[in-house]
């Protein structure tokens, strides 16, 4: 398979970076009609104080786009902790051959693709529900299991009980599309009722 090349654009320290068990191929397409969400899944994961994790996949991984900050002369375990310490951080890439680290946004949405040099890692935050969540990519690769119909939270749940699987990626259906769509729409019309409100007690107090 022929991937399209990338070339990359201009603190407490982890005890341990494991790789993960299954490689990963390149993110299809973008899939712009449903809200795809992937949920990194920890199997092997670095271990820090505090309720923050990272992991990494094998070699040859890449997310194009999204850099936002370079740190030279850093080995793989520092490169994990500047992302993990650094709120703004979804993703962290390192170059072998460079030492270098790049740290990703949160609004990356570049696909993955293949790199020889570099390694892509996540970190996870337990205090921060959607860190890990990587919206609107799908990840080909090896299938441990398939459910239907299954909520998102339940998704994270089931993945956490298959001993071989690293990561899942979930989308609606189309009975939650039309369940998130109406609870949207309560909560822009909750939100204009309270501004309202507050609207009219602030012109009583003038």
């Amino acid at each position: 398979m022929d991937y399209p090349q990338n070339e990359p654009s201009t603190s407490e320290v982890c005890e341990e970076v494991v790789n993960s068990r299954h490689p990963q191929a390149r993110i299809s397409k973008l899939l712009p009609v449903y809200r795809m969400l992937l949920f990194i899944y920890m199997i092997a994961h670095v271990s820090c104080s505090g309720k923050s994790k990272c992991f990494n996949t094998d070699k040859g991984m890449s997310i194009e786009g999204g850099e936002y900050r370079r740190i030279r002369n850093a080995n793989l375990r520092e490169c994990a902790t500047e992302c993990r310490d650094d709120f703004s951080c979804l993703a962290y890439e390192w170059l072998a051959t460079e030492q270098t680290c790049l740290l990703k946004s949160r609004s990356t949405t570049g696909p993955l693709v293949k790199k020889d040099d570099a390694i892509i890692g996540f970190c996870i935050d337990e205090e921060d529900e959607v860190r890990d969540r990587f919206r609107d990519h799908m990840i080909v690769g090896p299938v441990v299991v398939q459910a239907e119909d299954v909520a998102g939270e339940d998704c994270r749940d089931y993945c956490a009980n298959q001993p071989t699987a690293l990561i899942y990626s979930w989308k609606p259906n189309e009975a939650m599309l039309t369940a998130l769509a109406a609870a949207d729409e309560d909560d822009e019309i909750n939100e204009e009722s309270v501004l309202g409100e507050n609207l009219l007690q602030a012109s009583q107090t003038l």
